[in-house]
């Protein structure tokens, strides 16, 4: 029973119920799912507050940076290097 998360955890928690080494992303997510099992639109648009957190933070910087910015986490190998 892994409980309600968001599905953005999914993968990273499939990989962990297989053993599997992870990408860095996937362990980022992994601290922010402790702090924050839900983490959708949805979910915030109906009145919760996302907790302010370093994970949030980092989350978010690289949400930017992926979308927006210059994808200095891609050039970094941050989701392609297993850990």
């Amino acid at each position: 029973d892994i409980g309600t998360i968001s599905p953005m955890y999914l993968s990273s928690t499939v990989l962990d119920q297989l053993g599997a080494k992870k990408p860095a992303w996937y362990y980022l997510l992994d601290d922010l799912q402790k702090e924050q099992p839900v983490l959708t639109r949805t979910f915030y648009q109906n009145g919760a507050e996302p907790k302010n957190s370093q994970a949030l933070s980092d989350y978010q910087m690289i949400e930017y940076d992926t979308i927006n910015g210059k994808g200095y986490a891609k050039q970094l190998g941050f989701f392609d290097k297993i850990w």
